[in-house]
């Protein structure tokens, strides 16, 4: 029962779950749209205060 207990404990820590080479490129993909939409944001609303254009 001991034997059996470090055994699971031994294979699970090292075992992060399913992982896909393609999953994992899609999400950085995702991240780096998700980052470039906000910085756009940003940029954009630092360029209207610095024309002091009024906001809606």
């Amino acid at each position: 029962m001991v034997e059996g207990a470090r055994l699971e404990s031994v294979y699970t820590a090292t075992y992060r779950g399913f992982e896909s080479l393609l999953l994992r490129q899609n999400l950085k993909a995702l991240i780096k749209k998700i980052r470039a939409f906000f910085m756009e944001r940003l940029l954009i609303g630092d360029l209207l205060d610095f024309l002091e254009v009024p906001k809606r």
